[in-house]
């Protein structure tokens, strides 16, 4: 489980030897592929914990106008340099990866509105063209370093790191290095991201905290180098380069207080089952235990150190724990709680914390969640919150043939009745799949990957034709006759598209982190490839009954949609609290602890504001009365705005020019027995 920091020892830069995080299963081989890109703007987003600040802040850069004064900007070639995003440079800071396989979000950080650095391999290899791998200005592997001034910590003896980071990587890593001699030499290095998996992105935007005090408190001259590398040993593929990017913001050294732990990350344990899954019938439940990477980020030893996971279920609630004792400064402690079994059918919220005896200076990342459901006889791997979408149009290649597929893990017999998935705004009707179920012995994966029965699988399907009705509803359940024995086995869709005209795409869950097997894509003729996201698609045993007693609870996502039209001046709070002034359609997803999620779709249209100009001129003695009722007799422009029920509100812009009244002065001269006629 992804939290918002990766902990790992120092090593010696020259070896790059780095040690896999305890907690994480080995990536598996991969290729690039295009991000999972949702057809909204969904409401999910990771966690995002901020700490405070250990201390006083002795160094912090927010690359308000660039690289800082002192630092410098390397790499493997003269092209293959880090990048500058402000509000004024091209592109801006509202860009993020520009190459053809990357989302091109920007990070997220708490100052990217004044700037952040880039890494943008993806980009230096193809261009932004997809298909034109090599042909860009820095072709992969292309390695680039963004190097500091020299840094004065000899009066600080303990040192923590801060900082805001996001990266999608493909055999890449994402190190920070440490010298203390001026930068001559580096001798420590940490590994940032270590357990972010092929093919995915970290949260936007990590918050990185590290006690850095072995590496370089104390020292005067210290500088530090942000190193994006190709060609990283730990994550090495057969079937090409590092790949993506890596964008760092907010980076700052503050004093390390004396006790700081975390909870620096988590995984679930379901015995022998590979798959962590948010919907498991009764029939399948086994014991369940928390392990625990407690890091002690503080000055002093950590004593008294426990980690508690507490279930609440819906006959109350049941607490496990592990005990780690005392940690010493800047290290690691893994521990593993005692099993819990769920023993009724419901919703599960567990809540895991970590403690020490004394007061912790920032209690913020000692906290982490995770919930599931157990069914009567539903079997999920996705937890039902909706992250992306996968499908047919997402590579080349994979328009006809293309298989979507979840892991399954049974230890009893289960009746398959039919498969259940969520469907895409852009599935079209026409679109055709068929149910395939596959065997896990045997199975290869990437370039050349295959299912050891590949042309001939447990069990096809006949052909389903999806239907206007399923695009609205906005998914899919098929009936499927077949028998689960004890074992693995891949369940999914292969869909066909028809040369790409009637699109198939599926909603994933990237909530929780899968092991990269748990999940696969088949391309036609290219390979079985890892996919470490969950497809929200879902086994049946029974005639799709409710999961619980509750028939609100349908694990059909109830889909509402909305329209409402704005004014450009105006802003739209959704049904999930986004407040949006721009037109297109946004997606909520409501979390009930009673019911589904419920889906709200909501577009909204923006009509402009009606401005009219209008030009007055008057004399110096006389008044305007403008379309606002303001009385005006002064030269200027005046704004009006006049409201309406019905349509945007209207401006009025009326200029006024005031013009002098002549004045003519004339003398005459009479007798006191004549009279005067004047010119008016």
């Amino acid at each position: 489980m992804k939290k918002t920091s990766t902990l790992l020892g120092f090593m010696a830069i020259g070896s790059l030897l780095i040690a896999q995080s305890p907690l994480k299963k080995q990536p598996s081989f991969d290729f690039p592929v295009s991000p999972t890109i949702s057809e909204v703007n969904s409401t999910y987003a990771p966690a995002k914990v901020k700490k405070a600040g250990p201390g006083d802040v002795i160094y912090s850069f927010d690359f308000n106008s660039g690289i800082p004064t002192g630092w410098s900007n390397a790499g493997s070639s003269s092209a293959a340099l880090w990048e500058y995003r402000g509000a004024a440079t091209t592109p801006s800071n509202a860009v993020g990866s520009r190459g053809a396989y990357a989302s091109g979000d920007p990070i997220a950080s708490s100052s990217a509105s004044n700037g952040f650095m880039i890494f943008d391999s993806d980009f230096l290899d193809n261009g932004g063209v997809a298909g034109a791998f090599g042909t860009g200005l820095a072709p992969a592997p292309a390695d680039g370093q963004l190097i500091t001034g020299v840094m004065d910590f000899s009066a600080t003896p303990n040192v923590t790191l801060t900082m805001e980071s996001f990266c999608r990587q493909f055999a890449s890593g994402f190190f920070v290095s440490f010298s203390t001699d001026g930068g001559a030499t580096f001798n420590d290095t940490l590994n940032i991201h270590f357990d972010v998996a092929i093919n995915t992105a970290s949260d936007n935007a990590s918050i990185i905290s590290e006690n850095v005090s072995a590496a370089i408190g104390g020292e005067a001259a210290v500088v530090v180098a942000f190193t994006y590398d190709s060609k990283n040993p730990w994550a090495m593929n057969a079937n090409g380069d590092g790949y993506y990017f890596w964008a760092i913001d907010d980076i700052a050294f503050v004093e390390t207080p004396n006790y700081d732990i975390a909870l620096a990350d988590f995984d679930i344990n379901h015995g022998t089952k590979d798959g962590i899954y948010g919907y498991t019938p009764m029939s399948e439940v086994v014991p369940v235990s928390y392990t625990g990477q407690i890091a002690n980020l503080g000055a002093a030893t950590a004593t008294g150190v426990m980690m508690d996971a507490v279930v609440a279920h819906p006959s109350g609630s049941s607490t496990v724990s592990a005990t780690a004792g005392s940690i010493i400064a800047g290290v690691d402690s893994v521990v593993t709680t005692n099993a819990y079994t769920a023993a009724d059918t419901g919703f599960y919220q567990v809540d895991l914390g970590v403690s020490m005896d004394s007061a912790d200076f920032a209690a913020n990342d000692n906290f982490a969640s995770n919930d599931f459901s157990v069914t009567d006889s539903t079997y999920g791997l996705d937890n039902g919150v909706i992250t992306g979408y996968l499908g047919t149009n997402s590579f080349t290649g994979g328009e006809d043939g293309f298989q979507m597929l979840n892991l399954f893990e049974f230890s009893s017999t289960y009746k398959l009745n039919s498969v259940w998935a969520r469907l895409s705004a852009l599935t079209r009707p026409g679109g055709q799949i068929y149910v395939v179920v596959y065997d896990t012995t045997g199975t290869t994966f990437g370039g050349g990957g295959t299912f050891a029965n590949q042309t001939s699988p447990n069990f096809k399907s006949d052909i389903y034709t999806i239907t206007t009705a399923d695009s609205i509803k906005g998914y899919v359940k098929i009936p499927v006759d077949f028998t689960f024995n004890n074992g693995g086995y891949y369940v999914g869709f292969e869909a066909y598209s028809t040369g790409g005209v009637y699109t198939v795409r599926l909603a994933q869950d990237e909530s929780v982190d899968q092991d990269p097997r748990s999940s696969l894509i088949q391309i036609l003729n290219t390979g079985l490839y890892t996919n470490p996201n969950a497809f929200l698609l879902r086994l049946n045993e029974n005639a799709f009954t409710y999961p619980f007693t509750n028939p609100c609870y349908s694990l059909i996502y109830p889909i509402t949609q909305v329209s409402a039209t704005i004014c450009d001046n105006q802003t739209y709070t959704t049904a999930g609290n986004q407040t949006v002034s721009a037109a297109g359609v946004y997606l909520d997803t409501l979390s009930s602890v009673l019911t589904c999620d419920s889906v709200i779709e909501t577009t909204i249209t923006v009509n402009a504001t009606p401005f009219t100009q209008v030009s007055a001129t008057i004399c110096d003695n006389q008044t305007y009365t403008t379309a606002g009722n303001q009385t005006v007799s002064a030269a200027g422009v005046y704004l009006d705005t006049l409201s309406s029920v019905l349509t945007c509100d209207s401006v009025i812009e009326t200029t006024i020019t005031v013009n002098a009244t002549p004045f003519t002065q004339v003398s005459a001269t009479i007798c006191d027995n004549q009279t005067y006629t004047t010119a008016g």
